[in-house]
């Protein structure tokens, strides 16, 4: 009949693909200085398809999560790049940010956790797109990077 006989069997060697990484939802940051809730136990779950998100790959699932983003400093005419109010960010947790990373910190002293971009000259500076959002400076107040941004989702 000329169709070729289904092949029941995996070829050898061959694994199951599993196209979808599960990420957690764990809370909210601050694209601002409005106060915001700490990483909490996730309740939803971010599903990404690790090959239309290139910055995802090869990365350990286990070390990433989602937080949505609560705020506009990190909305620019001027930027390259927005992280506009209402999106998802899919940080890599305990990743050392390079200059001109996104990265999420923890503001001890305003109990505020924000994503901002991280510019390191002589001292670290986190900053807004913004241009009237705030800047924090390292050595001014304590600075806790807590992890580096690998993705924006932005939902319309």
């Amino acid at each position: 009949t000329g169709v070729p006989p289904l092949i029941s069997d995996p070829l050898p060697g061959a694994e199951e693909y599993n196209p979808t990484l599960r990420i957690p939802v764990v809370g909210t940051v601050s694209a601002g200085l409005a106060a915001i809730e700490e990483i909490v136990e996730a309740d939803t779950f971010l599903h990404v398809d690790p090959r239309a998100a290139p910055p995802l790959a090869n990365r350990s699932p286990g070390k990433l999560v989602a937080l949505i983003v609560n705020g506009d400093s990190m909305v620019s005419d001027n930027a390259a790049r927005m992280v506009p109010h209402g999106s998802q960010v899919v940080v890599e947790l305990g990743a050392t940010p390079e200059h001109g990373d996104l990265v999420v910190a923890w503001l001890p002293n305003r109990e505020t956790l924000v994503v901002k971009q991280y510019q390191e000259d002589r001292s670290v500076v986190l900053r807004s797109y913004n241009p009237r959002g705030p800047i924090f400076r390292l050595g001014e107040e304590p600075i806790e990077v807590r992890g580096v941004v690998r993705m924006v989702q932005i939902f319309p």
